[in-house]
């Protein structure tokens, strides 16, 4: 991406996870992330051995659509999305909107398998820097709306890829000044 100036147009990353659950026992089941260009990528993840006797929500589940025979089946193990998450995002800032939910399950996904993330997380408050704290609610009020604009054009909330999107654009709308 290039900027109007003809100058590499860098974004900053961004990650969001789902999980079984908002409860301390909940574990990540699928996590997305983005790179500098805005490229969004995203798996499902199968629960641990550790994992499986851990509850279920759901309530959960009804928001995101992801079943557990789903994860399952279909899911990659614990090592191989923090391989994936580190090769993509070593050393980098990585922004999502809800930093205690996402430390947590960033925490359980590579603690299972003894290892540390290669990046940092951090509230996309941070890189979206409103000059106050009346435009920071103007912007979540916005993000509201996008989100139900974005909905309507077939990207579903509660999906980490599509949450990953809706960051970015909330990122670029507040980069533009809107």
């Amino acid at each position: 991406m290039r900027d109007a100036t003809g100058t590499e147009d860098v974004l900053p990353r961004f990650l969001d996870f789902e999980a079984t659950g908002l409860h301390p026992d909940s574990y990540p089941i699928e996590v997305a992330w983005s790179d500098a260009a805005g490229e969004v990528e995203s798996c499902l993840i199968r629960p641990e051995e550790d994992w499986l006797d851990l509850p279920w929500d759901a309530n959960a589940e009804a928001m995101h659509g992801i079943s557990h025979e789903r994860v399952m089946h279909e899911g990659q193990p614990a090592a191989e999305v923090c391989a994936r998450l580190d090769d993509a995002l070593r050393g980098c800032v990585v922004y999502c909107d809800a930093v205690t939910y996402d430390r947590m399950w960033l925490a359980t996904l590579f603690e299972v398998v003894d290892r540390s993330p290669a990046f940092e997380l951090r509230d996309v408050e941070d890189v979206i820097q409103p000059t106050d704290r009346r435009e920071v609610s103007l912007l979540w009020r916005e993000h509201l709306r996008s989100a139900a604009l974005l909905e309507n054009r077939g990207l579903r909330l509660h999906r980490a890829a599509d949450d990953v999107r809706l960051l970015i654009a909330m990122y670029e709308l507040a980069r533009a000044g809107c």
